[in-house]
């Protein structure tokens, strides 16, 4: 017992001492900025942009790839950054409203892409393909069903999730009065402006609960509501469910799906070899 805990306590330490060496590590300064500039991309999917400029986005100056981390990368290292991106990004899909099976399938078309560049260039084109496909994917998934009176209004809301919104602002942005926007809203959404804000931050709150391990706190402070407990109540009266109930019932669904195609792949396999 004892050995244990002296052998965690040593991996500890080493871990702690790698910490404290690499802080300031050139190294590390830039793997925070392509942390930084990846997640930024990844918000564009669904903030209700039909494009991506992806080679014109600071701090880009010659080539994602290579001028992000300020060296020469090889075409593998290259291939691993893309995969990351391309990773993030369908899941953000996913968590915007495309089907995930669309999205998984956008994933391998790209995954075996990839593996046919030879030239860093090529391949940042290739992530701003990737990119704008899973955008305008995301976008046309939120867009489809509003009514064209609203579609600018809606988007704006879509595009602030992670904020404070107020009806106002939405009026201001939308060239309507309050009581304008409001009756647009009950008469083609069938709520009020406000109630829809609140529906659209649960919902988009939902996808991170279903495929993101972010606690409650951390998605009630991101999502702008005032607190856990006002993102509880609120989630709930939207959903019917908590979000702790919902993420753990979601959870559930995926254990079955994923010990049902070990099932129907061990029948397939049983059926194959009695042929």
């Amino acid at each position: 017992m004892a050995s244990e805990e002296n052998r965690g306590n040593s991996q500890e330490g080493e871990v702690e001492r790698f910490i404290a060496s690499n802080l300031v590590a050139e190294e590390f300064q830039n793997l925070q900025m392509l942390y930084n500039y990846e997640d930024y991309l990844v918000g564009c999917i669904g903030d209700g942009r039909d494009s991506i400029d992806f080679l014109g986005i600071p701090p880009v100056s010659n080539t994602y790839f290579a001028a992000i981390t300020k060296k020469r990368l090889s075409i593998r290292n290259c291939r691993n950054q893309f995969i990351t991106l391309l990773t993030l990004a369908a899941r953000k899909a996913i968590i915007c409203g495309v089907d995930s099976r669309i999205s998984i399938l956008i994933y391998i078309f790209y995954e075996n892409k990839v593996e046919m560049v030879q030239e860093v260039r090529e391949m940042d084109r290739l992530a701003e393909e990737m990119l704008n496909t899973y955008a305008r994917r995301a976008n046309k998934a939120r867009i489809d069903e509003v009514p064209v009176v609203l579609r600018d209004a809606v988007l704006f809301i879509r595009s602030r999730l992670h904020m404070p919104l107020t009806v106002e602002e939405v009026a201001r942005h939308s060239g309507r009065s309050r009581s304008q926007l409001d009756r647009d809203f009950r008469k083609y959404m069938g709520t009020s402006p406000q109630e829809f804000i609140l529906s659209e931050k649960v919902r988009e709150a939902a996808g991170f609960l279903q495929y993101t391990n972010c606690s409650i706190t951390e998605l009630s402070q991101d999502f702008g509501f005032s607190s856990p407990s006002h993102f509880t109540s609120t989630f709930r009266r939207i959903l019917g469910v908590t979000p702790r109930e919902y993420r753990k019932g979601k959870r559930k669904e995926e254990e079955r799906g994923g010990e049902a195609e070990k099932t129907a792949g061990e029948e397939n396999k049983e059926a194959a070899f009695l042929k």
